[in-house]
């Protein structure tokens, strides 16, 4: 399993102010070639409890140099918690299932719903990306950014 940056540091997660404001998880990765590699597991950030996801952003630098590049990833949510680095923890497909978006570098936006229909938690969760397919050319370097914005819960969330 591989964290970005903000994960591996182990940085508080953004509290909504007032209990109204929506906030934005940001994580940002540096591919090595094991992160690239089939079945990796990369926790991009955390989805701050009693909030839920109302838009999610990837955004990818070329990760696969290849003339036909391969490269596909799932995005998610982690299986269990937030900021552990354990192999164990799984991902879902709560925000797409095998996306092109680290071929030739590219952008995927909230395009499914399952990601924005969440239950609340009173837990922080993980967010991130798994890769389903490896790159023909793996790129070491290139820059994976998971954008998450959060609202607290309301009352009638379920």
């Amino acid at each position: 399993m591989f964290q970005a940056k903000n994960v591996a540091a182990k940085a508080p997660l953004p509290e909504p102010t007032g209990g109204v404001s929506p906030v934005v998880v940001v994580g940002e990765f540096i591919t090595t070639s094991a992160s690239l590699a089939l079945n990796a597991v990369i926790e991009m950030g955390g989805i701050p409890a009693d909030t839920v996801p109302v838009d999610y952003i990837i955004a990818a630098e070329d990760c696969d140099s290849n003339g036909t590049p391969l490269v596909q990833i799932d995005a998610g949510i982690l299986s269990g918690l937030y900021g552990k680095n354990d192999d164990a923890r799984t991902i879902g497909q709560q925000f797409g299932a095998t996306l092109n978006t680290l071929r030739n570098g590219g952008v995927h936006q909230n395009a499914v719903s399952a990601g924005l229909l969440l239950a609340p938690s009173n837990v922080d969760r993980g967010f991130g990306i798994k890769i389903v397919t490896a790159p023909a050319t793996a790129v070491v370097g290139a820059k994976i950014r998971m954008f998450v914005t959060c609202l607290p819960k309301t009352a009638d969330l379920s």
